[in-house]
């Protein structure tokens, strides 16, 4: 009887992103004297700590396990140099360098509101490497280009959350077609640990909404999770350019080190009545951005 051969280091990688599951990826890059593996031995570190493949066993495989569970929650690369001639460390008496990359599931986006901009935004995120769902109290059938996309129907805006397990890190964008339904569904999302919260709006609904939900009891620290309006502002036009400028965002917000401003300042953009959207025409010596609300009230994202 033929045993079948274990799965390669990669397709155990490929399952723990398919699970939704970080990991390490460990890899022997440089060896020096005697060494228990050579150069380009590998090793998976799973974030429950269990392991696949290996770098050498004993003293040398602990510590790259232990520094691999470092580095899966900073989700830093970084390269480990273990000298195995140190006082406890082994009897090889070499140096061995190992290469530690964490191997991180997509963020996940949460899109509450599946009207022109949800859409778009759901198609433009799932090509930038966000794991969508959308969510619209509204039952539908996605179009094609979205079947990457999971669709959830919201039973109740006060709760638009409840029904799922949100991942870590969570995005929120809320695109609703009422005030009242965003209203709501800010609430929601401020009960949620998530990294990022996005309302797509303008700056008279910024100021309505941040009057009410202080009213509602509402800290400025918890206002000031909520980037609205949301998107870096490009001068965008149509829903088409709105989910870019917020996809930008995104990416600002999931690349930290972003030398530019995330502040909701740096993102302002008019909204007409009907939710068409324009960029103002600044006069000389003007930035372009709107106003901002009365200093008596507090502002969201700032």
């Amino acid at each position: 009887m033929t045993l079948p051969a274990p799965p390669s280091i990669f397709t155990i990688l490929a399952d723990c992103q398919l699970q939704g599951r970080s990991a390490v990826l460990a890899i022997v890059v440089a060896t020096q004297g005697s060494t228990p593996q050579k150069v380009g031995a590998k090793l998976v570190v799973r974030e429950d700590g269990t392991t696949a493949g290996t770098v050498g066993g004993g003293e040398l495989e602990a510590r790259v396990i232990q520094e691999a569970l470092v580095v899966r929650q900073s989700g830093t690369p970084r390269l480990l140099e273990v000298d195995l001639s140190a006082p406890g460390a082994a009897l090889c008496g070499g140096r061995v360098s190992v290469y530690l990359e964490p191997v991180l599931p997509p963020p996940s986006l949460y899109i509450i509101g599946a009207g022109h901009v949800g859409l778009a935004l759901a198609h433009l995120a799932v090509f930038i490497g966000f794991q969508v769902t959308l969510l619209d109290d509204r039952q539908m059938d996605l179009p094609p280009e979205l079947k990457q996309v999971r669709f959830h129907q919201i039973l109740d805006y006060r709760q638009p959350l409840a029904q799922l397990t949100l991942a870590d890190p969570a995005y929120i964008v809320i695109a609703s077609r009422s005030h009242q339904h965003d209203l709501e569904a800010v609430l929601a999302a401020l009960r949620t640990p998530a990294v990022y919260i996005g309302l797509l709006g303008s700056t008279r609904k910024k100021t309505a909404l941040a009057e009410k939900l202080v009213a509602m009891g509402v800290t400025p620290a918890e206002l000031a999770r909520v980037y609205v309006p949301v998107g870096l502002d490009l001068g965008a036009v149509g829903p088409a350019e709105i989910a870019v400028s917020i996809a930008a965002q995104l990416i600002a917000q999931r690349r930290q080190h972003a030398t530019f401003d995330l502040s909701p300042a740096f993102s302002r953009r008019l909204l007409q009545p009907d939710g068409s959207a324009e960029s103002p025409v600044a006069p000389a010596g003007q930035t372009g951005h709107s106003p901002l609300p009365d200093p008596s009230v507090a502002r969201i994202g700032q």
